[in-house]
Formats: C-alpha cells, structure tokens, sequence
C-alpha cells in the first residue's frame, strides 16, 4: 500500500515512489461582507518524500436552500445569516449554503522540480424533501502542469486537464449536531494527457460523519475508489482518501482549524511503498 499526499479533496497526482501524509492548517477565516466570506488557507504537508504549499482563495455565496440573497434592503429582508452562522455553514462539508471554491496547489518535488494545479470546487446542496438534501461536490481540475522526464533524459513539462471527481451525497436534514452523509462518488478520465490523470473510469462510495456546535466541528469525509473501465494500457486503480477535519469558531465570523488529506493506493507496487 502507498500513501500520498492529496492535493485537494479529491484529486491526485500519480507519483511513483512516494509516501506522505498530508494536513493543511486552515489559520484564519473571517466573513468579508453581509453576503460572502473570503478565506486564504496555507497548507503544510509532512512528507517523506514531496512538500507542498497551497493557498487556497474560497469565496462563497450567501445562498441558503430556497432563500435567495434579496435585492431589495436587508430590513425586509426575509432571512438574515449572522457572520458566525456563516463560517459554521462553510466549514460544514453538508452544508446547506452553496458555495464556489478556486484552490491552487504548488507541489515541491524530487530534484527540485514543481508541479502545480488549479481546481474549480463548488458544493450545491439541493433540498429533495424536508428531511433529505442532496450535496452535489464535484472537482474540475482547470489545469495541472506535470514535470516528467523525457526520452532524451532531460525533463520536459505538460500541462493539460485534469481527471474530474464527481460525488452527489445524501443527507438527512434533521440529524441535530451530528453531520451525517452517504453516496457514491466517481471519477471521469478527462485528463488530456497521461501525465494529469489515470485514464480510468472509477466509481465508490463516499461518507461523511461529523458533529457541530456553536464551539467547534469535528470530522471526516472519506471517498473509495476503484476503476471499471477506460484505457487498456493503464493499470487498474483501487484507492481511497479520508480527509479529517476539526475548526474552533472564534466568534464575529472568525475560525481557526485544521484538516488532513491523505490517500492510499492499494494497487501501488512493492517497490513504490
């Protein structure tokens, strides 16, 4: 088996011969105005073989299930989200507040070589009765920029599309404080080249468990995958990764947290553990 670090919570890169395990510290987060928050995250990874520095811009839009931003002026307004209940909303990954993340990661390699990526992460919730919601996450990865070695010994760079991550969890909306979620989760062979992606369709389930307070959350989101089609010449894929995460609420839209991102891969060969 192999763990790697994971760029986000949901893509990965293969990188043969490496074995890390991951955790960002999400330092500060504050509401930056009646209807958004900004948040820049500096991630940490505590590798054996690959650091990582990612900062990660996260604007979200204060849109509850069937209660659209007014436009006209807040005193008649018919809902009203404080700055607390906001920043909980956000670190809730069943949230009913939709959102719209960009996150960049800048991965340190062997021989001082860099890869980079850029992901598109909105989460949509929708209400399908008064008790379920349905919490669409996908993950488009923009670009991702891969040093490789070429057949002249030198090293080369593609930058290209990315795989996408698809996972539509089902959750109960009335589980009191504990957070609770369950659905499958897939991968697409979008990549426009080997080198950003495994050339495989890949389907598991995902689940999330977690519990909220007015003081904290605590948690975790695990997705399993494993492949059932795509290109012939590439292997087959069986991994999975668990992100924990936990976030202390400050008070006035202000939080300090931490999640973790790791990923094991239990197809990876002898000589890669």
């Amino acid at each position: 088996m192999k763990t790697l670090a994971k760029p986000s919570d949901s893509r990965h890169l293969e990188r043969p011969g490496t074995s890390t395990l991951g955790m960002k510290a999400v330092y500060l987060e504050k509401r930056a105005g009646p209807d958004s928050l900004v948040c820049v995250h500096a991630t940490a990874i505590i590798p054996d073989k690959i650091s990582t520095i990612r900062w990660e811009l996260v604007v979200v839009a204060a849109l509850l299930l069937g209660v659209a931003t007014p436009a006209y002026p807040q005193a008649s307004a018919p809902h009203q989200i404080s700055s607390n209940e906001l920043a909980k909303q956000v670190a809730n990954p069943v949230t009913s507040l939709w959102s719209i993340q960009f996150q960049f990661n800048n991965f340190a390699l062997e021989g001082g070589k860099w890869a980079e990526n850029l992901l598109f992460q909105p989460v949509l919730p929708v209400s399908l009765t008064k008790d379920v919601n349905l919490i669409t996450r996908p993950v488009i990865s923009l670009y991702d920029s891969i040093p490789h070695p070429t057949a002249t010994g030198q090293f080369g760079r593609t930058t290209a599309f990315g795989d996408m991550i698809l996972a539509e969890i089902l959750s109960p909306a009335n589980s009191g404080p504990w957070l609770l979620g369950a659905g499958p989760s897939f991968i697409f062979p979008t990549a426009h080249s080997d080198f950003t992606g495994q050339g495989k369709w890949q389907l598991g389930p995902a689940v999330v468990v977690g519990y909220l307070t007015n003081k904290f959350i605590v948690g975790a989101f695990a997705q399993q995958w494993w492949s059932y089609a795509g290109e012939s010449d590439r292997r087959t894929t069986s991994h999975i990764n668990i992100q924990p995460f936990a976030r202390l609420f400050l008070g006035e839209g202000w939080s300090v947290g931490y999640s973790g991102n790791v990923l094991a891969d239990w197809k990876a060969r002898d000589d890669d553990v």
